[in-house]
């Protein structure tokens, strides 16, 4: 690891610990997230876009779209997560959320720290700092997560 990214993590798991998180696992979930973060300001990586879904079959959507990947290897990831359309009608729907747009592929192999600890993690610190969220926010939320982590979907988001 290069002294660059070395800083740039020191600086974000500063960041992530204004407030010290309450319990262990918070404070695990955040050093992981902060390790496995590339710097975001350096990725090209025009935003998170929301589509239309052509069925209500999001994983059958995705692997249409990503034949090379296998279905045993990878779990499809909502980047704006489900529950927006019962936390708020208004910011999104479930066309929206289950279109290719808003579909990641995350290997197995990293399913279990990035996508349910480091991502939920995320989610959870987005919900609890913003109760009332506009979908402008959301969109932001989706977009900063893809450029800190992006590079361990597959395929990969932003360059």
């Amino acid at each position: 690891m290069d002294a660059e990214t070395l800083r740039y993590q020191q600086g974000l798991a500063s960041f992530a610990f204004q407030s010290v998180p309450k319990s262990d696992r918070a404070f695990d979930n955040a050093m992981l997230g902060a390790m496995l973060a590339r710097d975001p300001d350096k990725v090209r990586y025009s935003g998170a876009k929301l589509g239309v879904a052509e069925s209500e079959d999001y994983r059958k959507i995705f692997y249409a779209r990503n034949p090379k990947l296998k279905s045993s290897d990878n779990v499809v990831h909502h980047a704006g997560e489900r529950q927006v359309v019962e936390r708020d009608p208004r910011i999104t729907n479930i066309e929206e959320i289950n279109s290719y747009e808003n579909l990641r592929g995350i290997p197995k192999k990293r399913d279990r720290n990035l996508h349910k600890k480091v991502i939920r993690f995320e989610w959870d610190e987005f919900y609890k700092r913003n109760p009332n969220f506009t979908r402008e926010q959301w969109l932001d939320k989706i977009t900063e997560i893809d450029k800190k982590y992006g590079h361990l979907f597959d395929p990969p988001i932003g360059e």
